[in-house]
Formats: structure tokens, C-alpha cells, sequence
């Protein structure tokens, strides 16, 4: 097993005694693991699509979208930013809610972990 240098010391790649290779990558470790970070980026970033396609799509201008939420365009463009994870959620919501959009956020129980096997051979 190696950090994958290929994939930007993001990942790492592992191979079994019987010669078959894999990769992980840390977001599947993050995911897998439950990580509260992780999964919070993860929503900000889902928001952020839904941010995105709802502007490209809505009648209004940018213009108007910034007067409407008291702000300035270099703000608007980073909410519509979606490798910008500095944003609250609260600033996307009343973009959303611009653009005529419910939010609606549901909670469940998380499914039970994935069994792991306990040795790979």
C-alpha cells in the first residue's frame, strides 16, 4: 500500500496478494467514516449545484439577485463558487429563496455501517 503521488497524495493505492490493485481516495474514507466535516462540505456543495442551475435558469438578472440580497457581486460569485467552502449555508438558503426556492431539510437515521472484512487476503 502507497500514497498515489498520480492522484495528489489524495488517495492511496494498495495491492492484494493476488495481484489486484485498487485505490481509495480520502473522500471515500471521509464518506465512509461519517466525517462531520466532510459531509457538511459535501451539503454546502449539493446546495451550491442546486444554487447554480436554479441562476442559469431563473428570469432574473445578476444585478437583480444582488440588489435583492443586499450584497455585492464579488459575494454573489463566490456563493455560485463551488470549490469555495467559506460560504454558510444560510447564504446560500436566502439566494435560494431569491430565486423562489424551498429549502426543506430532512433527517434520518443514518444506515448502518458497511460490514468490512476483517482480513483481506
Amino acid at each position: 500500500m502507497y500514497v498515489d503521488e498520480e492522484l495528489g497524495h489524495e488517495a492511496f493505492t494498495y495491492e492484494l496478494a493476488s495481484g489486484e490493485e485498487g485505490t481509495v481516495h480520502i473522500d471515500q474514507v471521509l464518506d465512509y467514516n461519517r466525517d462531520p466535516r466532510y459531509l457538511s462540505d459535501l451539503l454546502l456543495y449539493k446546495l451550491t449545484l442546486v444554487a447554480r442551475e436554479r441562476v442559469e435558469r431563473s428570469r432574473l438578472s445578476k444585478r437583480e439577485l444582488i440588489r435583492r440580497l443586499g450584497t455585492s457581486a464579488a459575494q454573489l460569485y463566490r456563493l455560485l463558487d463551488p470549490t469555495n467552502y467559506a460560504k454558510s449555508i444560510d447564504q446560500l438558503v436566502a439566494l435560494l429563496s431569491v430565486l423562489d426556492c424551498e429549502v426543506d431539510l430532512i433527517v434520518r437515521k443514518a444506515p448502518a455501517p458497511r460490514d468490512v472484512p476483517a482480513e483481506v487476503s
